[in-house]
């Protein structure tokens, strides 16, 4: 069983916070910007399963969170999930694109809508996401390869990918809390994976 999907915009209309989409939008919503992220294939656990907001939150081997979201008509094909499967999913990879520490200017994009795509040009293709705006702990970085690993308020440690339009990498260090804005999963597909 497979449920093909692929993540999409959403207006909010009430105050962001963590976790939720800011629209601070610096480019009209039909021109949102493209982000290269790599694509991903990795068994998960399920944490949760939201068919209303067509959200599933999934735990990956080292105990990250990674939070998928699918179409409209996706939704339904939800109900099959359930807490503590285990699902093999293929997405494509949150990516950080503006950070800062408090209380300093954030380098990057700070838009509400992306074009997700994957960083070598093959398919599956573009996604359109949402980004989320949070204040949270860094507990690993690797400014070469341009990944951080963040511990959100809630106690969920996420793993990004930081765009090429940051430039403060550098400046970022270990138990530093940081003010990020990063891209949604975009999911293609999950399927549950059989023992």
């Amino acid at each position: 069983m497979a449920f093909p999907a692929l993540a999409q915009t959403q207006t909010q209309t009430t105050p962001p916070t963590s976790s939720q989409p800011q629209s601070q939008s610096q480019a009209p919503a039909d021109k949102p910007a493209l982000v290269a992220s790599e694509a991903v294939t990795e068994k998960a656990t399920v944490q949760d399963v939201n068919p209303k907001r067509r959200l599933v939150i999934l735990k990956d081997p080292e105990g990250r969170t990674i939070r998928l979201k699918f179409k409209k008509d996706e939704a339904q094909a939800l109900s099959e999930l359930h807490k503590g499967d285990v699902v093999t999913a293929k997405y494509y990879e949150s990516t950080a694109v503006a950070l800062a520490k408090p209380g300093e200017e954030p380098t990057g994009l700070e838009q509400e809508s992306f074009v997700v795509a994957p960083e070598n040009g093959t398919a599956p293709g573009r996604v359109l996401v949402n980004s989320f705006q949070t204040t949270a702990t860094v507990e690993k970085i690797d400014p070469q390869k341009r990944r951080i690993v963040l511990k959100e308020p809630d106690g969920k440690t996420v793993k990004l990918k930081v765009d090429k339009s940051v430039q403060n990498l550098d400046q970022i260090k270990p138990g530093d809390k940081i003010v990020v804005r990063y891209t949604e999963a975009a999911e293609v597909s999950i399927a549950k994976s059989h023992a």
